[in-house]
């Protein structure tokens, strides 16, 4: 996953901050994004293999403090 900041005040911290790891029997898994910055954040999330993984929500506004969290799922 790409994620990148335009300005130096706004900070998108992730967690887990390594690599997430899916069941080939498909599973569910949960991404957060969180604000630690200043100012609000805008995310989309684009996957280029559609048919295998789902994202939910795929886009929303994050606040300054605020803490999001991604559900990512593995289809079989």
């Amino acid at each position: 996953m790409f994620i990148s900041s335009f300005r130096s005040h706004m900070a998108l911290v992730t967690s887990p901050l390594g690599s997430l790891v899916f069941d080939a029997n498909g599973c569910t898994r949960q991404y957060t994004l969180i604000n630690a910055g200043q100012t609000n954040l805008l995310y989309i999330l684009k996957c280029n293999n559609p048919n295998t993984y789902q994202f939910k929500p795929t886009e929303g506004l994050i606040a300054a403090g605020e803490v999001h969290n991604i559900e990512i799922t593995r289809k079989v």
